[in-house]
């Protein structure tokens, strides 16, 4: 995770997410997903968009199969599209209302 995603926090951030209920073929298996360099930065603390979120969530998905990457990238992507569609309004509506 970049710098700064979370208050209080000045060093890049790690999430660990642990299950007990994932496949037998994952068990003796750990995945790192570095997603220290997609963020949008602001002046306090720095934003994961939608679109960084996807990257993290479709490799997370994917759990290191390449091939399932695209697959996903698919399903999701109108999805993400109208969220940032939608995040980039608001954030014009707030500029105009300056």
């Amino acid at each position: 995770m970049p710098l700064n995603v979370f208050y209080g926090a000045g060093v890049p951030a790690c999430l660990i997410i642990l299950s007990k209920e994932r496949p037998a073929a994952r068990h003796d298996q750990v995945l790192l997903v570095y997603a220290a360099r997609h963020y949008r930065e602001l002046s306090a603390k720095n934003e994961l968009r939608p679109q960084d979120v996807m990257r993290i969530l479709v490799h997370y998905h994917a759990y290191g199969d390449a091939g399932k990457v695209p697959i996903l990238v698919a399903q999701h992507s109108q999805r993400i599209r109208a969220q940032i569609s939608q995040r980039e309004q608001e954030e014009v509506e707030r500029l105009e209302a300056e």
